[in-house]
């Protein structure tokens, strides 16, 4: 109701518990010094619509393990599936975390996940960091209106299937950093169209039923 929109809602993020993992603690490092993290241990990727963004995820199962622990200190498992949000035979399903900065942007309105997913998978974004200026969340309404969502330290944006989103355009004085977790179902049915999904944003993720693929 908050957001006029099918799939998406807000959660509180205990930033402090966030703040003691090891993670957490490297996102930090980067802001400041872009060769902190050796090619071996991480990976980025640029999308090509415009603007600085970068996709900083794991490209092995030491560093997804790192992300994993931010994952799981969330609770999400809990929440999600006491809802019955999310189709799960055991477990919810983190497929791949990453660091999301970008100090600027242009507008490319997409959504992460596909209606044929019947909401099995999810995207996550909180802010580690930003300005007072920083670029903040556009996105479509029931009644196709563009609206903002803007990012708020201790809360973060949970959506899934078929909803319609952009970074606003503009530039920002500094980078942000917004921690992003992609997960969801646990069922192998749902592999090849998770993998579809996310093939452009990372070199490696998990599949649902526990796969790794690079």
């Amino acid at each position: 109701k908050k957001f006029n929109a099918n799939n998406v809602f807000e959660v509180d993020i205990n930033i402090e518990k966030l703040e003691k993992l090891e993670i957490i603690k490297k996102s930090y490092i980067w802001n400041t010094n872009k060769d902190i993290f050796p090619a071996e241990e991480f990976e980025s990727r640029k999308p090509n619509w415009g603007g600085d963004m970068e996709w900083i995820s794991s490209n092995n199962m030491n560093t997804y393990n790192l992300f994993l622990k931010g994952f799981q200190s969330l609770g999400l498992d809990k929440l999600f599936r006491d809802r019955g949000i999310i189709e799960c035979q055991n477990q919810l399903r983190l497929y791949a975390g990453f660091f999301l900065k970008r100090s600027s942007s242009k507008k490319n309105f997409h959504y992460d996940w596909r209606g044929t997913l019947k909401n099995n998978a999810f995207t996550l974004l909180t802010p580690l960091y930003q300005e007072e200026d920083a670029l903040h969340l556009l996105y479509k309404d029931l009644s196709g209106k563009e609206c903002k969502y803007k990012y708020e330290i201790g809360k973060g944006i949970l959506f899934g299937s078929d909803f319609t989103h952009s970074t606003e355009a503009g530039t920002s004085s500094s980078s942000s950093i917004l921690l992003c977790f992609q997960f969801g179902t646990d069922l192998a049915e749902y592999n090849q169209g998770i993998q579809v999904a996310m093939g452009a944003q990372t070199p490696f993720m998990i599949l649902p039923d526990g796969q790794c693929v690079k």
